[in-house]
């Protein structure tokens, strides 16, 4: 990554609108999740970020130079307003499959028996409150017990966490109903 002050990020995950000059480490261009984006019709340049939505908290640490970012930037954009908990709330009713359907639809009796099983083994929820939620929700709910750690993180919570230090403005760039939707194209 060059050392010129950035003035905005734009990420995968999230994007940040950025003002100062935060100071950087040299990174080494091939390791390095932290991009600068110039030309087109950019006025200034961007900072592209990717994130891992589950990983161990060891691993969730924000490098010197994502921390210099956070502290110079606007506000900080994520997939979702992470900040917004009536939305995010609000947004689980769109995680419901449509028309009453539920996984024992879908499945052979046998895969529901041991979906079931499976569940009610991994997770604190009672089988009978998800069931009706769309598959790919109920896989990332489950994925987290393949975790190598007893409890995740993901790295938007490290950035949310850094953020708030700051008291920097928190936006999202979709919403969970859009998100929804888009598990809706899945089969």
């Amino acid at each position: 990554m060059r050392s010129s002050f950035p003035f905005c990020l734009l990420a995968a995950v999230f994007a940040f609108s950025c003002k100062g000059q935060p100071t950087f480490e040299k990174a080494d261009p091939n390791s390095t999740l932290l991009w600068q984006v110039t030309g087109g019709q950019l006025k200034q340049p961007a900072y592209i970020f990717g994130t891992m939505h589950m990983v161990c908290p060891d691993d969730a640490k924000l490098s010197k130079n994502m921390q210099a970012v956070v502290a110079h930037v606007n506000a900080v954009y994520f997939e979702v307003d992470m900040d917004d908990m009536v939305a995010m709330f609000g947004g689980m009713k769109t995680m419901a499959m449509g028309n009453n359907t539920k996984l024992v639809d879908l499945l052979s009796l046998d895969e529901y028996e041991k979906v079931s099983q499976y569940f009610g083994a991994h997770s604190k929820l009672p089988f009978s409150t998800v069931e009706n939620y769309k598959p790919m929700l109920l896989s990332s709910m489950l994925a987290e017990h393949l975790m190598p750690c007893k409890s995740v993180n993901g790295m938007e919570i490290s950035i949310l966490n850094e953020a708030n230090k700051y008291k920097k403005d928190i936006l999202g760039l979709e919403t969970l109903e859009f998100q929804s939707g888009l598990f809706d194209s899945i089969p």
